[in-house]
C-alpha cells in the first residue's frame, strides 16, 4: 500500500507543481496589464479581462476613438508580433498597420509610463497571447 500511495502523492504533487509553476507568471502578467491600466481600453477575452467600460479620460482619449474605431481585443495579437515590436509600439518608438488592406499606420494612443522591467514583462507577455 505504501508504494502505492507515494505513487499517487508523486503524481499529485508534480500535476500540482506544473499547474502552479505554469499558472503563476501568466496571472502575474495579466495583473500587471490589469495594474498598468491597460484594460481601459483594451480587452483580453480569452483570458476574461474585459475592458472597463467609461474608464477613459477625456484628455486620454486618441484618434481612434474620434474616428469610432474601437481598441481592439489582445487575444491573439501575439501571433502576429514578438516581444521587440511590442516594446517598441508602447514606447511610441513604431507604428503599426492595424490590416493588410489599411494604408495608413498608426502608434500606440498613450506612451507607456511604466518602469523598463514592466515594459518588457509586458512585452513578452503580450507575445505569447497567440
Amino acid at each position: 500500500m505504501t508504494e502505492c500511495n507515494s505513487g499517487w502523492n508523486l503524481k499529485i504533487l508534480l500535476a500540482l507543481s506544473v499547474m502552479l509553476l505554469g499558472a503563476t507568471p501568466a496571472r502575474a502578467d495579466k495583473e500587471l496589464f490589469v495594474k498598468l491600466k491597460c484594460s481601459k481600453c483594451h480587452s483580453i477575452s480569452t483570458l476574461a479581462v474585459e475592458k472597463i467600460k467609461g474608464s477613459a479620460d477625456a484628455d486620454e482619449e486618441g484618434e481612434d476613438e474620434e474616428k469610432g474605431a474601437e481598441p481592439p481585443d489582445l487575444s491573439h495579437v501575439g501571433a502576429n508580433h514578438d516581444a521587440a515590436f511590442f516594446s517598441s509600439y508602447l514606447t511610441k518608438k513604431s507604428a503599426h498597420t492595424p490590416h493588410a488592406d489599411v494604408k495608413s499606420t498608426s502608434k500606440h494612443k498613450l506612451k507607456f509610463k511604466g518602469s523598463d522591467e514592466e515594459l518588457n514583462k509586458l512585452a513578452a507577455w503580450l507575445a505569447t497571447l497567440k
